[in-house]
């Protein structure tokens, strides 16, 4: 299972790769509503605390999958939006989430990168990307993986 405070700071290395200053770390949905509603920014990382799931290809072979969530977000209520800015927000939040997977196979490459130790085994067959809409007043985007982490 990864450590939340190393992936609160590979949360924040990767929100930097698009420019993003704030970023929040959620542990559910009544904390992430808490949270947005004292966002300042135009533009935010919510990296959710992962889940893991245990795994075990044979006896000696046991190992987790943690479930890593990020959104890339820009308070907007829709009501407030026609749908040519709506557009814009999209585009503006999709080029945010697209630096941000560029970082990710960046660090799973570079061994000498802090991160690389456990992006280096993450499973990119698992990596989704969706976009949002007027999620708590925000849009934006979603990704998501698996990222195999050490065996115990």
């Amino acid at each position: 299972m990864l450590q939340i405070k190393t992936y609160k700071a590979l949360a924040t290395t990767l929100a930097a790769s698009a420019g993003i200053t704030t970023v929040i770390i959620s542990r559910d949905e009544k904390e992430l509503q808490k949270q947005i509603k004292e966002v300042n920014e135009d533009l935010f990382l919510v990296a959710v605390i992962p889940s893991s799931d245990t795994y075990m290809s044979d006896a000696e072979s046991i190992g987790e999958n943690d479930q890593c969530i990020f959104f890339v977000l820009q308070k907007s209520a829709e009501r407030d939006l026609d749908p040519d800015l709506i557009l814009d927000l999209l585009e503006t939040t999709q080029n945010a989430i697209k630096k941000i997977k560029e970082k990710i196979y960046e660090i799973a490459d570079d061994c000498n990168s802090e991160f690389h130790p456990y992006l280096l085994r993450i499973d990119f067959n698992t990596m989704k990307t969706d976009p949002e809409y007027d999620l708590y007043e925000c849009n934006g985007y979603s990704m998501s993986f698996l990222l195999p982490t050490d065996y115990f």
